[in-house]
């Protein structure tokens, strides 16, 4: 991982450093275009909300994968990936089965017609991303993964940090 060694304390103050600011803007910019996308996406396979198409692609790359595994992939309760497969389940996009030596366990695969559906939205996303990319040196990929791992990991450990005080806040 790139990421050994970052630092994921809570920064003392916000920074002036243009730098920071710049990297800030362009990742507004890729959080817009994918909330954009995201809005977009379930009109390319009717009847998918964008949850059921993220929860399809999560289960094309992770086969097998429990609803405890699906529900922290996906930010969710345990009850709400659980819902969400028996709706993939019952329209066809996702196979659920037991496991034989403990019948509570259920792992879910994506069926062909829910991996092709997941397949077609974000495989465009790949293709977008492959010609970006093209060209591009190994040198210079390995620099931009680990400033972009380090990057997640500092976003990463502000949203646990947010989480858990979010947590502790009382109800409105």
């Amino acid at each position: 991982m790139y990421h050994t060694g970052v630092n994921v304390e809570t920064p003392s103050k916000a920074t002036s450093n243009p730098v920071s600011w710049d990297v800030a803007s362009h990742m507004i910019r890729f959080v817009r275009a994918m909330h954009e996308l995201e809005r977009c996406d379930p009109k390319q396979a009717p009847g998918l909300s964008m949850q059921q198409l993220k929860a399809l692609l999560y289960l094309v790359r992770s086969e097998g994968s429990t609803v405890k595994e699906l529900a922290r992939a996906l930010s969710l309760s345990e009850a709400r990936a659980s819902r969400l497969a028996d709706e993939l389940t019952v329209s066809g996009h996702v196979l659920s089965e037991r496991n034989s030596s403990d019948r509570r366990q259920v792992r879910l695969r994506a069926t062909e017609v829910g991996a092709s559906k997941a397949n077609l939205v974000f495989g465009q996303r790949i293709s977008a991303l492959d010609a970006a990319l093209d060209g591009v040196s190994q040198r210079d990929m390995d620099a931009f993964l680990f400033v972009l791992d380090r990057i997640v990991v500092q976003l990463e450990a502000l949203a646990d940090r947010s989480s858990a005080a979010c947590e502790t806040l009382p109800a409105l």
